[in-house]
Order: C-alpha cells, then structure tokens, then sequence
C-alpha cells in the first residue's frame, strides 16, 4: 500500500514538472519588435521601443533606444537566457511564443514588467 501511494506521488511531480511551457529555440528565429510595454502592479505603459534578432546561431542582437545589446542566447523550458559580451547572464521568463506573438514577464530593479512583440519578418 505505502509503494502504491509513492508510485501517485511521483507521477503526479512528473505530470506536473511536463506542464511547464518547453519552448524551442527555432521559434524564436526572426526579428521581433516590440508592441506594449507596461508595469504589471499599476498597468502603466512604458513608453520606449525594444527590438530583438535572434539568429539560428544562437546568437542574438537587441536595441533598446540608443543601446544595442549583442551575445548568445538559449532557452530552458520557459525561460531565455542571454549573456551580453563581457556581461553577466540575464534571464526572462517566456510567457507566450507563438508564429507571430513572443511575450517576456521581468523583474527589472523590483518591478514586474511585460514587454509584448510582434514578429517583424
């Protein structure tokens, strides 16, 4: 009886551990130009565009006004990690990832955020 309950334990950690989103890199190819960018808490839009390229060489480039941003990036379930040259590695959680749609949930200095894009290409 107690191998049994183990046994329901354990396959329920796995059901559970399969619904987390696993993204595939291939989605991301393209470029990707920002749509809505807004505090979470209050709703508040914030006003600026952010542009990503992510290559099929797990390379990618990123604009944020006048700062351009380049390194390598990969993707661990639902999360994108990207290591700037000479920088330290960042990571954004995936919230959607569609054909033409790629939201990120951050935490910038405290403040949850979403940025939302559009598929540019």
């Amino acid at each position: 009886m107690k191998n049994s309950i183990w046994i329901v334990l354990v396959c329920l950690f796995l059901v559970s551990c399969d619904s987390l989103a696993d993204y595939e890199e291939e989605a991301l190819y393209g470029q990707w130009e920002s749509v809505e960018w807004k505090k979470m808490n209050s709703g508040e839009l914030i006003s600026g565009e952010v542009f990503f390229a992510f290559e099929e060489d797990g390379r990618y480039k990123a604009r944020y006004g006048d700062n351009i941003e380049k390194g390598k990036y990969w993707i661990v379930s639902d999360n994108l990690h990207t290591v700037e040259e000479g920088m330290a590695e960042k990571k954004v959680k995936i919230e959607k990832l569609t054909a033409d749609t790629l939201v990120f949930g951050m935490n910038r200095m405290g403040q949850l955020e979403q940025i939302k894009f559009l598929r540019k290409n």
